[in-house]
């Protein structure tokens, strides 16, 4: 069986990485941090996967 990694990765609006703590609403818990907070939607990214398997 294939195994399947998946990073998830907190984004800006802007698509920058968030590392800042925050709200549920997506608002940072810092207000003085700088963070903007997060915004949009989830995303997906794939790439094309390979297997050592002929049958899959």
């Amino acid at each position: 069986m294939s195994r399947i990694t998946v990073i998830v990765e907190p984004r800006h609006a802007n698509n920058s990485p968030c590392k800042h703590a925050v709200k549920p609403s997506g608002k940072p818990r810092d207000p003085e941090s700088g963070c903007p907070g997060r915004t949009g939607s989830p995303s997906c990214a794939a790439s094309t996967a390979t297997s050592a398997d002929p049958t899959t």
